[in-house]
């Protein structure tokens, strides 16, 4: 052999031992060094996540009756290099799906990897598509929240969309209701595991709520407002005994169902009226400043006491409704009559921490902290704030000057029923997540004034619906109750012919079982509560003691 041919396989030879280190290295480096990367990458690769989205929980009434729920519709979408066929698989979808034979023809013709055929497809519909059994069409189906009964206590109700934004029950309680995903993890290896992570579908809320009773004070409320020629109104029931919300109503209401289209066109009518606006509540308030009276000692039922024409308060002439003095009167009469000169009297005489002290235990200007979104507190002016003076604490007795809500307002008379024991308001009864019942407890807040002061009181208000309201009286049970007319705040004093007409009542006035709140906004064929809005509280009164089968007064009796 040659020198040359000598180095020529030596270099060659050179050449093959480095690929061979060359090829050790790297099956070193991948087996060895990098093998736990490698193995990673691998598990990334092979496993495939799948979020597994949960079931949202229903809402439902006291007695099961679904109020909100998920529902399903179906989307349809083509994969056009799978279809075998072209004129046969238009031809079938022609009878299931919005396009024509021609232009569904046309889509599945198409360059693109995935086609849009249609959305909004009910179950039938699917289903007839799903049985095709056509190659490259498939179906997904896509929740969304659903509520049967339409606009039945929307307000109440509320909805949320995609972020988690909305109102009502479906936002306070949205982290219960949505429930947390599970995951589906494929691993396609030699024994194809199968990881997964179940759901936990959502909680089920039931209502203190009855369907029926809250349809009917929807329609009493919707024909006492039309009645009046009001811009709207507003109607709770209560149970005074536990603060347990039974109806709850605002006219004009929505559809939850429309929320997409309401949220563009006309968004303020989410806003329910019921604990996200204020108002001052007029002379509804008396029957607070008359408790604080009895209560502090100041006065007894049976005191009398001088109704003069006027009186100045903070260097303000302070006058009675009609301007007139009555002279002397009873403290029934304070309230039958609707004194504000007389009420003035008492908060004076009791003196603001005295005065003050008593609405803040009935919870006035304060959120209630029901189990609602959109709370807001409203506002009771304090001595020591900068724009209170002490012509507040003469038009306060009377309602004047204060921003409550109807709830604060109705928890506040209810108290009075309850033999002066406040009480938290709520609306879920229970919730049900996986197997599990939780319900909620009845919460005392505080008690405001004593029994015998709530007893006195409520008798004396039974005589003051006989006197002033006779149009809020229900055959057979004793009616304890208030008339408020407000005249509505605008800048720089009040308007000089709208108001708010209200009424608040409980009954039956020995064992208090319902108390109510009608709120009627701007009326026109009269602005006085005991005209418009004592009908309408007798109607739903009415309505409320044969649905919740409360006995009447005789019955009570007999029972003693």
């Amino acid at each position: 052999m040659s020198e040359t041919s000598q180095h020529r396989l030596l270099a060659l030879s050179a050449i093959l031992i480095a690929l061979v280190l060359l090829l050790i290295g790297q099956l070193v480096r991948w087996q060895i060094l990098s093998h736990i990367l490698f193995v990673q990458r691998a598990r990334s690769v092979q496993s495939q996540p799948r979020e597994i989205e949960p079931h949202r929980g229903m809402i439902l009434d006291r007695k099961g009756h679904i109020l909100s729920m998920d529902t399903f519709t179906y989307q349809v979408t083509g994969a056009p290099r799978w279809v075998k066929d072209l004129d046969e698989a238009a031809a079938e979808l022609d009878t299931w799906l919005p396009q024509s034979k021609e232009e569904l023809r046309e889509i599945l013709a198409g360059e693109a990897l995935h086609a849009f055929l249609a959305k909004g497809l009910l179950p039938k519909a699917a289903e007839a598509v799903e049985e095709l059994d056509l190659d490259g069409i498939q179906i997904t189906p896509h929740a969304y929240r659903f509520y049967p009964e339409g606009s039945l206590a929307g307000h109440l109700l509320g909805f949320v969309n995609a972020r988690g934004k909305g109102f009502g029950l479906e936002k306070y309680y949205h982290e219960l209701l949505k429930g947390q995903p599970g995951q589906r993890c494929a691993v396609w290896d030699p024994l194809d595991l199968l990881r997964d992570v179940p759901p936990k579908d959502g909680a089920d809320l039931y209502l203190i709520l009855d369907y029926m009773l809250q349809y009917q004070v929807e329609q009493e409320l919707a024909r006492g407002v039309e009645e009046a020629g009001a811009e709207g109104g507003t109607a709770i029931v209560m149970d005074p005994r536990t603060g347990a919300v039974l109806a709850w109503a605002s006219h004009p209401g929505y559809e939850p169902n429309d929320f997409p289209e309401l949220a563009s066109t006309d968004p303020q009518r989410f806003v329910d009226p019921a604990i996200s606006k204020q108002y001052e509540p007029g002379s509804v308030v008396k029957i607070l400043t008359m408790a604080a009276a009895l209560d502090s000692g100041l006065v007894t039922p049976q005191s009398a006491m001088e109704d003069r024409e006027a009186i100045e308060v903070g260097g303000h002439i302070i006058r009675n409704w009609d301007g007139k003095g009555h002279g002397l009167v009873s403290i029934v009469d304070v309230l039958a009559l609707s004194l504000n000169v007389c009420t003035a009297q008492l908060s004076t005489q009791m003196g603001s921490r005295a005065f003050y002290g008593y609405l803040n235990a009935f919870g006035l200007g304060q959120r209630t902290g029901v189990d609602l979104s959109g709370e807001i507190a409203g506002r009771v002016k304090q001595p020591g704030d900068a724009d209170w003076s002490e012509l507040e604490l003469g038009m306060n007795s009377f309602g004047q000057g204060v921003a409550t809500t109807p709830l604060q307002l109705i928890a506040a008379v209810a108290a009075v029923a309850n033999g002066g024991h406040l009480m938290r308001p709520y609306v879920v009864e229970a919730w049900v997540q996986g197997g599990k019942l939780e319900r909620t407890k009845p919460t005392l807040v505080r008690q405001v004034i004593s029994l015998e002061t709530a007893q006195q009181l409520s008798e004396m208000l039974v005589q003051v619906v006989q006197r002033e309201a006779p149009s809020a009286l229900v055959p057979g049970y004793r009616v304890a109750g208030k008339t408020g007319t407000a005249q509505i705040p605008i800048p720089g004093g009040y308007h000089p012919k709208d108001t708010i007409a209200s009424f608040v009542g409980y009954l039956p006035a020995e064992a208090p079982r319902i108390t109510i709140l009608v709120k009627i906004d701007r009326p026109k064929s009269s602005p006085w509560g005991s005209d418009v809005a004592a009908p309408v509280f007798s109607r739903i009164a009415q309505r409320a003691c044969r649905l919740l089968d409360i006995p009447p007064q005789d019955a009570l009796l007999a029972r003693r």
